[in-house]
């Protein structure tokens, strides 16, 4: 069996960080393969500490405003 993407659009490869989607400070990445037939599909940033810090630092400065919302406002 083959895996088939019916919206290949939807699969990405590259870290949202800061509402962007973004390479690996690196520039590496790595295949995603099915386990079933070993064939890569997708690929994936390899992220490294410069990648976490800006992770870390976008969702510090994002929390104070999300945490004002309500379940309801979602």
């Amino acid at each position: 069996m083959t895996l088939t993407l019916d919206r290949p659009d939807l699969v990405r490869s590259h870290h949202f960080i800061a509402g962007q989607w973004r390479s690996s400070a690196g520039g590496e990445s790595y295949p995603v393969c099915d386990p079933a037939t070993g064939e890569a599909f997708a690929t994936v940033p390899d992220s490294g500490a410069v990648d976490a810090q800006a992770a870390t630092t976008a969702a510090h400065g994002a929390f104070d405003g999300w945490r004002r919302q309500s379940a309801r406002s979602f």
